[in-house]
């Protein structure tokens, strides 16, 4: 099982692909996501864009989405 966490803010947003022991499987970053300065379609589309990174950079790994 894997994770996603993700820390959106003004400038920059991180991304997180944490295996269930903690470890790191990939990260990225990626323009500001906050929601009041870029409006609804851009956060929607930079956070799908941020998440397909993850998934990208995790290569091999069996990633399940949504259980």
């Amino acid at each position: 099982m894997l994770y996603v966490g993700i820390d959106g803010g003004g400038t920059r947003t991180t991304y997180v692909l944490c295996r269930r022991d903690g470890s790191i499987a990939a990260g990225a970053q990626g323009p500001g996501t906050n929601l009041n300065q870029v409006g609804f379609d851009v956060f929607a589309a930079r956070v799908s864009s941020g998440v397909d990174v993850l998934l990208r950079r995790a290569g091999g790994e069996a990633v399940t989405l949504f259980g």
